[in-house]
């Protein structure tokens, strides 16, 4: 629907780090992995990925942004967003800004599907309005994913 589209997000820019990047929308998955449903995506080369099924900005909930953190790759160093950076979402018709309020590193290559499940729960929705962003850490070996939550910042 035309409504949809307006507030689905299409641009993202983390000036603390130099991020200034298209937005696209991708499907999230269920895959079980013994015995628990892990979240699966399929990142999107050079943008940020949006996840279909997670709540558009200004909706309240949660808000879950990803991307591969590869060499030129546009959330390679969300790992260095310090706590208070802004982060702007923009829509085709309004501007959202959040702050980051929590910065985590969280073991993902190795661990079992438990673990998994259990880091899958950021990808959860909440009942106050947050931007969740995503990537994978260190991104010459990644092992790790790094997870951002940030706040709304308002007038």
């Amino acid at each position: 629907p035309a409504v949809l589209q307006a507030i689905v997000p299409k641009r993202i820019v983390a000036a603390d780090i130099g991020v200034d990047a298209a937005i696209v929308a991708i499907e999230v998955r269920q895959e079980m992995r013994d015995g628990f449903p892990i979240a699966v995506w399929d990142e999107p080369a050079e943008a940020v990925g949006f996840h279909l099924g997670s709540r558009y900005p200004g909706e309240g909930g949660n808000v879950v942004l990803s991307g591969y953190g590869g060499p030129n790759r546009a959330l390679r160093s969300i790992a260095e967003l310090p706590k208070g950076a802004e982060i702007t979402l923009y829509t085709d018709e309004r501007v959202y800004n959040y702050q980051v309020v929590q910065v985590m590193t969280v073991p993902e290559k190795y661990v079992s599907a438990e673990r998994r499940y259990q880091n899958d729960s950021w990808l959860a929705d909440t009942p106050a309005e947050r931007l969740t962003l995503i990537s994978y850490w260190p991104y010459e070996a990644p092992s790790h994913r790094v997870i951002i939550i940030a706040e709304p910042v308002r007038p």
